[in-house]
């Protein structure tokens, strides 16, 4: 079994405030450290569940904070940007299961811990008039190539989304309760990467019969930001319509199509 893992570091055990996440801050070293053992979590159990090759693209920043001479030294590491930076980048249809590690809720969530949706300037994102988060962005990006997510790690308002937009058969493990959205209530270390690998063993074992997230094409993708000059230089983009001050849509042809418009929208702001 083929193993696909994408890393966020908002939704990682003992992470609570969204300024340890920035490469400045003097407790970054330390975030870095905690989305490695988290990584290392999901990945254990993978194999001990029966993957055979698990892939890990780090997916938060500058895509380059998973430290490698800590990783479970099996797991293959994709960091770095493309032109087009995609937080699925590398995966295709050789891969059986994907699953999402210390993700987040999606912006406008206050009682989501470090919530947003891909940058600050957005407010909210809908594929075909459903609101999503980033796990939405990467489970249809997934769903492009005829693979389900099958598993996600984060916070608890994170994976009432994943269940409410997904359905159950995606497997979730929350490490944390956010008390205000810099203020979070997080498990014991060894609970919280506890549940990561009951979740991983869940995923895996319903991946077999899993459906991938394919929203009906053509997809509508709509985004609101909090300016209107950014909805204004997105609608100069030939095959984005502009719905109101702050909101653009435009219609793609599947969930990898519009990871690249959400792309291509956001540089816009």
């Amino acid at each position: 079994m083929k193993v696909f893992m994408s890393a966020d570091m908002e939704g990682i055990c003992g992470i609570a405030r969204s300024d340890m996440t920035e490469q400045s801050h003097y407790d970054f070293g330390r975030a870095r450290e905690l989305m490695t053992g988290d990584v290392n979590a999901a990945a254990e159990a993978a194999f001990d569940a029966g993957a055979t090759d698990v892939w890990v693209r780090d997916a938060h920043g500058s895509a380059n904070n998973i430290l490698i001479d800590r990783l479970d030294p099996r797991v293959r590491l994709i960091q770095g940007w493309a032109e087009v930076a995609r937080m699925m980048d590398g995966i295709d249809s050789s891969f059986d299961a994907a699953m999402l590690i210390g993700y987040h809720a999606r912006a406008m969530t206050p009682d989501g811990a470090i919530s947003h949706t891909m940058i600050m300037a957005t407010r909210r994102l809908w594929y075909n008039g459903v609101e999503l988060g980033e796990y939405g962005i990467s489970a249809a990006h997934a769903g492009a190539f005829g693979v389900p997510l099958v598993m996600v790690s984060g916070d608890e308002r994170l994976c009432t989304e994943v269940g409410e937009v997904l359905g159950p058969q995606v497997a979730t493990a929350a490490v944390k309760r956010a008390l205000t959205r810099e203020c979070v209530a997080c498990l014991p270390l060894e609970e919280g990467r506890g549940l990561i690998g009951q979740a991983v063993a869940k995923g895996l074992a319903a991946a077999p019969t899993a459906e991938p997230f394919v929203p009906a094409s053509p997809i509508e993708v709509k985004l609101e930001y909090h300016k209107p000059i950014h909805a204004h230089a997105a609608s100069l983009i030939p095959t984005v319509e502009r719905v109101d001050d702050t909101t653009v849509k435009a219609l793609v042809a599947d969930g990898l199509a519009a990871a690249n418009m959400v792309e291509i929208l956001l540089r816009m702001a």
